[in-house]
Formats: structure tokens, sequence, C-alpha cells
């Protein structure tokens, strides 16, 4: 087994103090240019590799950014990841990402293991099952930055990114009622999350809009954070097998969405059921059956999060809003 080089090593080898090489290998300006390249050089030679944890210690800063979304798969996170790195690596930030699947158990472990990496500061979409925020004031008693984005933030004196969905979502419905539909029904995430509450306000107010009863056995909710895969099959088969059945749906959430299209696709008696909701794909257009959907800046949201997050990070004492434009989700009918 190869024996790793460490700093000492460098120090024998080379006849020179351990402050006089540690300051080489970080450029330090009190070094002259000879013992620097070196250091430098001989360090290259042997494949040397600085301890990063030990330097972040020493300099109090990682140059890494934590995120905590709720699954990467999903199409909007994934795209929430895209722009965050977008901008962390143009101000040399490296990404440490981690998911919740929306469990607040999960949640905790993610913040405590980025708090061991001396992380710079912190992303997070909050667990829907997350009803306790100790975790994230902790961390931010301790000093750390932080930044919410998509959901509504939990605590007051930190700061969110938002994106604004009512009145994509209020056309979406009324788009739906405009094509005849008598019973449109409402599937959202965990009934108590800001997004859903936003989104079921705007559904509500077209329903009453055109004078339709909100009938409460047409709007169903799904927290994934506590249920399973067949809990979802089991919630969607109730809804489109009751005797109440709708002749529409709109779903506030990308991955019920997702749910709802492969159940429509499996059960094609159902394919008369129109549809409209989020949903981030590239692909959407292309769904069968046919789907009207509402697409989130989810890049622009993740760039916003991070350049709001690197301001705080610089100690600045005021995040410059002129730069930000309003995130506004729109709305993408069937043809």
């Amino acid at each position: 087994m190869t024996k790793t080089t460490t700093m000492k090593d460098i120090d024998e080898v080379l006849g020179l103090s351990t402050s006089t090489v540690s300051r080489a290998l970080s450029d330090s300006h009190e070094i002259n240019i000879e013992t620097k390249k070196r250091v430098l050089a001989y360090a290259e030679s042997v494949n040397f590799q600085q301890n990063p944890m030990a330097v972040s210690l020493k300099k109090g800063k990682s140059n890494s950014i934590g995120l905590i979304v709720c699954d990467v798969a999903n199409y909007f996170f994934s795209q929430v990841i895209d722009g965050v790195d977008s901008i962390a690596y143009d101000n040399g930030y490296h990404l440490i990402i981690t998911q919740s699947h929306d469990i607040y158990q999960r949640e905790i472990e993610n913040v405590n293991h980025l708090a061991k990496r001396h992380i710079d500061g912190l992303l997070v979409a909050v667990a829907s099952s997350t009803f306790n925020y100790d975790h994230f004031s902790q961390l931010h008693d301790k000093g750390i930055p932080m930044v919410f984005f998509d959901r509504d933030n939990p605590l007051g004196d930190i700061p969110s990114m938002t994106i604004q969905t009512y009145q994509s979502s209020f056309t979406a419905t009324e788009y739906l009622i405009k094509k005849g539909a008598k019973k449109v029904a409402f599937l959202g995430h965990a009934e108590h999350l800001s997004t859903t509450q936003e989104r079921r306000k705007a559904y509500l107010d077209a329903l009453e809009k055109y004078g339709l009863n909100a009938d409460a056995s047409l709007m169903k909710y799904f927290n994934y954070g506590n249920s399973t895969s067949k809990d979802l099959e089991g919630l969607i088969t109730n809804l489109f097998s009751a005797d109440n059945k709708p002749d529409a749906v709109f779903i506030a959430s990308d991955r019920l969405s997702n749910a709802c299209l492969l159940f429509l696709k499996k059960f094609q008696e159902n394919n008369n059921i129109m549809l409209s909701g989020f949903n981030n794909s590239d692909m959407a257009e292309l769904f069968s059956p046919s789907f009207s959907f509402i697409r989130q800046p989810a890049f622009e949201l993740g760039q916003s999060a991070t350049k709001k997050l690197i301001n705080l990070i610089a100690q600045k004492t005021k995040f410059d809003e002129d730069n930000l434009q309003d995130l506004v989700s729109t709305f993408h009918p069937y043809k």
C-alpha cells in the first residue's frame, strides 16, 4: 500500500518549516516566489493532496454550498439544481446535494451531515412532513446563512424565494371549465404546504366564478413523506372510480401529474377525463392522454436563491432585490 504524502513529509524533504509549506500551498503573498514554486513543484511531483476539511477549518470557509431538495428525480427539482449549480460554479462554490424524500428525519440527518462538512451556506426546500424547524434554527443561530425556496419560509428571519402560481392555477382550472367540465376535482400535495394552499385557492376561486360548487369529496391530498406508492395508487383509484367521479382534474403537483397520467394510461376507459396541472417535463406536450400543463421557472428559481445565498455569505447587509425579476409560472393549454 502506497504511503500518502503529508505536509510534514514535504517539510522534511525541502528543509522548510510547516508554516512556510502551508503558506506556499495556499498561495500566500508572505512567501517569496522561488520558495513557492519549489514547494508547489515538489507537491505536484508526489501528487500531494491537501485535506479539504482541514483547509476549510483553517480558513473558516469551505467554498461549498449545501442543497436539500425533496426529490432529485423530480423534473422541477432537477431544474432547480441546474440553476443553483450554474451560479454556484461561476462564483467558485462546490455544491453538495442531498434529498429528503419529504421525510422529516432524513431532512434532519441531511442538515447534520452538511453542517459537519462546514458548508458556507444552505439552500432548502423544506420536507412536507416537517412541522418542527429546530434543526434549521440551530444552524441559523450558529451563523450559517440559509435561504428557503419553493415552499414558504417557516422561519421569519430567514429569507426565501418562491414562484407565483395563483394566476396560472386559476387559468388552468378555468380552462377545464370552459371546455365543459362540471365536476372538476383537485389533487394536491400535503394540505398544509403553502404551495398547495395557494393553488387550491385559485381552484376554488375559478369554481366560484363559474357558479360551480366546491365538493370536498373531489378534493384529495397526498403527502409523499408519510406514504407509499401503493397509497398514491389507491387515492387516485378512489378518485376515478367513485360514484361521484370527476370529468376533469386540476393537479397541483408535478409528481401527482405524472402519477395521474400513468394511471389513466393504464386504464384506458378513463381517457375522457380532462387534465390540467403542474409539470416541468420538456416532453409534456407529448403526454398521453392530452394534458394542459403549468410550467414553473425552476432553473431561474435555483439561480435567484443561490444569488441571494451568496450575497448573505458575503455578509452584505442588504440584498439587491432590484436585480431579481418576479418568478411566475405559465399555463400551456392543450390544443
